[in-house]
Formats: C-alpha cells, structure tokens, sequence
C-alpha cells in the first residue's frame, strides 16, 4: 500500500483567505490527502500528457479567481475534495467548484461578472477533456487518480514554501510627503495593493514550479523557468518599500501596480500558448487535443478580458482612495484650523489688557455702527450694554440660540463661545455687504 502523503495545508490558507490589517501570519497545522492502492501507470500512456496539461491548466483558474474572490477559505476543503474525488466523478467536482468561487466573487464584485462565463466556458472544455480520457481508458482510471493526487501535493507542497517565504509589505507610518494639487498628502506606497497582488502570483509561481520539475514535456519545463523567474522578479520590486519610495509621481506608481497587474496575465497566457503548442502531435487523441487547445485559447481569452476589467476595476478605486484620502486631510486640516482658532480665543473680563478689550470693542462697531462705540479697553457698562445688544441680533438670525446670561447687567465675563459667535456674525455681515 502507498503511504498516505502528510501535507501541511493550513500553511498556506492564508493566500485565498481575506486579508486582515496587519496580519500576514499563516497558520501551522496537518491535513492528510488519502491514497488510493498503489497502481502502476504506463509512463508512455498518452493520456497522462493530457492529464498533466488539464490539471496545470485548472490551477491555474483556481489561482486566478480565488486569489480575487475578496476571501475564500475553503480551497483546502477544495483541493482535497478534487484529489480524492472518484475519477469519473472528478470531471464535474472541477466545475462545481469554479462555479462555487466565481458565485462568491461575482456576489463580492459584479464588476467581474461579464468574463465570468469565459472561465466556466473553459473548465467546461477541460471536464469534457477529461471525462473522455476517463471513457477511453478507463483501466487507467486508478493510476490517472494518482496521478492527479501527486500533482496536487506536489502542487500544494510548492504553495506552502511560497507562502512561507513571501514578505508582504507592512503598512507603516510614511515620513515622505507629496502635493495632491494644493493639498499636501502622506506619500502612499500603496502596502495593501502591493500585498494583494503578491498573494496573487504566489500560487501562479508555485503552479509554474510543478511545471518547471514535474511536466512531462521539456518545453514546458523550460518555459515554467522562465515564469518563475519573471514572478520572482515582479516579487521582488512589490516587496521593495524602496523601490516604490524613488517613484516620485503618485500617478506613476499607481500605473507602475496596473502594469504588474497585466505582467502577471500576460506572463499566465504566454505559458499557455507554449502548451498549446507543445501538445500537438504529442500522442494525444485529436479529439481531447481539441478540447485542451479550446480550452487554452478560451482561457487566454478571458485572462484578456480580466485584464479590461480590471483596469476600469483599479481605476474606481485609485479615485475613490484619493477623494478618500483629500476629504480626510481637508478634515484633519479643518480639525487643526479650528483648534488653533479655539486655543486663540479666551475669556475677557475685567482683567484682561486694554488691548484685547478695544479689539473686542472694533468689532462690535461693526455690528453696532450706529452705538458710536469708542475703543477705550475699559470693561465697563457701556461694553456690557452693547455685549447685551449684539446677543440680541444674534439670536435674532439665530447664531445664538439663548440667551448666554442669565442677568443681562451681570456680565462677569465674555466667553471664548460668545466671541466665536460674534466673529460667526461679522463674517456673515461681510458675506451680505459683498452680495450687494
């Protein structure tokens, strides 16, 4: 009997599932993917290549959709279900499962709905694939389930080293400012777009690794090399603080994320076309042949058409995070202004120097210029009398809404409230005076 192979699954949950501030951490943990009896497989078998190819394919959609679904904690319940699924059954578990992820996400972003049916169309093509490969030979059935099952560990394996050594950009406090028009702004290095885009090559990367030791066709493993060097590389500059630091222009680096964003597609539908190319006149049966090259170009397809929607999709977001972040400053601004110009206003009494007294008097000239008030600095009965007189227009245009004293000749002081209120009725005053 085969050992059953031990895989570290919860390791690498963390990739699909929603992402939380500041946590990055995976969990640690052990599933088991059951083995069947061991069956010899014929190495020479035709429809191994055809299985290879279908399965490398659907991890690739799995990767693709689950990666953006906003969340999806159940691709170990997934892969283990697939893996140890009966193989005349595991055509259609495929596509349930898509169908699964792309409710999800369609239900979280309608946005992506419109390429949705590409990529159903496409696993649709590769369970017909591989449902005619079960019909043809099904003596192999045993060995082809097996073969699945190695290629998912080996998968997976791959994952969970990925996901352990990637290093997410964390969010910190940014000592680098940048002018939004007029507005000052902290600089954004755009940590959490950063992030998720990392999250998104990572099964990608660890789906072109079981392709780069484990196809059965030298091309293939010549062109996964080069993947993983291209995903290594874009990797590297997302996990580089630096790197997006020395990008002066804001619009710069939100073009520089969108351009990873097509790499990434374009990279997945270039290693594509190289399997479409390379399994023709391999051996395989002309009509799964068919069915895989239909499934290949259905998938490039819709790879393109994620591409559109996701440009519209990022740029939405980059224009609400800046009406977000010019409202909040604009705010924290007004917060600041209005400390300021509260901590600028103090009770006055008869203590207070002459001088605030007379500019206090200036100002009710303007709303009394008719009192012949005389800026003397002296707090007496002529200012509290016209104190008196200007809360009485105010309450009238309702700027104050009682009044603030409960004996009118007792004014023991005038309060940072009521002179705010008055320099509110000043202003107002001004506004009339310019309208006419």
């Amino acid at each position: 009997m085969k050992e059953p192979a031990i895989l570290n699954f919860r390791e690498f949950k963390s990739i699909f599932e929603k992402e939380k501030e500041g946590e990055e951490k995976t969990q640690t943990g052990q599933e088991v993917v059951n083995s069947t009896e061991e069956v010899k497989l014929d190495p020479n078998n035709k429809n191994i290549k055809a299985v290879d190819t279908i399965m490398f394919i659907y991890f690739q959609i799995f990767g693709i959709l689950a990666t953006r679904s906003g969340g999806y904690p159940d691709a170990v319940k997934d892969y283990q279900t697939i893996a140890n699924s009966k193989a005349k059954d595991r055509g259609q578990v495929m596509v349930n499962v898509i169908d699964k992820i792309i409710g999800i996400l369609t239900s979280r972003f309608p946005i992506f709905s419109p390429v949705m049916e590409d990529y159903k169309k496409t696993v649709d093509l590769l369970r017909q694939a591989y449902d005619k490969i079960i019909e043809e030979d099904p003596k192999q059935a045993i060995g082809l389930s097996n073969r699945i099952k190695d290629m998912t560990i080996e998968y997976l394996n791959n994952l969970v080293n990925d996901v352990r050594n990637a290093k997410y950009p964390s969010p910190k406090k940014n000592e680098s400012y940048e002018f939004y028009g007029e507005l000052l702004l902290e600089k954004d290095l755009y940590y959490k777009e950063r992030g998720s885009l990392i999250k998104r090559i990572v099964p990608l990367k660890s789906r072109a690794e079981e392709l780069s030791s484990k196809s059965i066709f030298p091309e293939i493993q010549t062109a996964a090399k080069k993947t993983i060097s291209l995903y290594d590389k874009i990797i590297s500059s997302l996990e580089d603080d630096s790197f997006f630091d020395k990008i002066k222009k804001r619009a710069d680096r939100a073009e520089k994320i969108q351009n990873y964003r097509y790499e990434i597609l374009k990279i997945e539908n270039d290693i594509n076309s190289i399997m479409s190319k390379t399994i023709i006149n391999k051996g395989i049966q002309k009509a799964i042949e068919d069915l895989i090259n239909s499934a290949i170009s259905s998938l490039n397809a819709a790879n393109d058409n994620l591409k559109k929607i996701e440009k519209e999709k990022a740029e939405k977001s980059e224009k609400i995070k800046i009406e977000k972040e010019v409202e909040d400053k604009k705010s924290e601004d007004k917060k600041s202004e209005d400390k300021k110009s509260d901590n600028s206003y103090k009770d006055i009494d008869k203590n207070t120097s002459s001088d605030v007294i007379k500019k206090l008097q200036d100002k009710l000239k303007i709303i009394l210029p008719n009192s012949k008030i005389i800026p003397d600095g002296k707090y007496d009965g002529k200012l509290k009398s016209n104190i008196n007189d200007s809360i009485k227009l105010m309450k009238s245009i309702n700027i104050i809404k009682k009044d603030p004293y409960k004996d009118s000749l007792n004014i023991s002081k005038i309060t940072p409230e009521l002179q705010k209120s008055i320099d509110e009725y000043i202003k107002k005053i001004e506004e009339f005076r310019k309208k006419k």
